[in-house]
């Protein structure tokens, strides 16, 4: 008769009226989780990875009768302006500008302002950009561009940096 007797105690490895040991559920539950906020995760990666390669194109840019074609990116953060003309300012990664154009006179000093701090950029009118995307081709006629200290990209996807507004144009 022993055996009627006997009542069975609540474990704690065990959920009660499941059968299923808590750490399974705990499991379950921690592991959806985490797979659901990695692949939403994943997918916002390989979302802005496809928007940055929509924006990427490829720059011809000319100084008198030196060519020099790279990769370029139409950057829609970019509201940099010249303050006395108002004129957009495009941006260049110094081995770019030195490549092209070594020696060049007329240089013009745009203030900037960012998350990093403020400063001034040294700019300078170019011949000509010519920007292609997509199947599209324009030319920018005498536009300015900045001189960036540092890559423009950490990983080299690009050298230039096209200000969106002035592609309208």
């Amino acid at each position: 008769m022993r055996r009627n007797c006997r009542k069975k105690a609540f474990s704690a490895y065990t959920a009660v009226g499941h059968g299923r040991p808590v750490g399974t559920w705990c499991f379950l539950v921690l592991g959806g989780a985490a797979f659901s906020f990695g692949a939403a995760r994943w997918i916002r990666g390989l979302a802005d990875s496809f928007h940055r390669k929509k924006a990427l194109c490829r720059v011809t840019l000319r100084q008198g009768d030196k060519t020099l074609t790279t990769a370029g990116l139409i950057d829609t953060g970019n509201r940099l302006r010249e303050p006395v003309s108002g004129r957009p300012v495009h941006v260049a990664w110094r081995g770019v500008m030195e490549e092209l154009c070594p020696k060049i006179k007329g240089i013009t000093y745009v203030p900037y302002r960012s998350v990093g701090g403020e400063g001034l950029l040294a700019a300078v009118t170019l011949d000509e950009i010519k920007v292609e995307q997509e199947g599209t081709c324009y030319t920018l006629i005498k536009p300015l561009v900045a001189v960036a200290k540092q890559p423009l990209s950490p990983a080299g996807e690009y050298e230039v940096l096209i200000q969106d507004s002035d592609t309208a144009s």
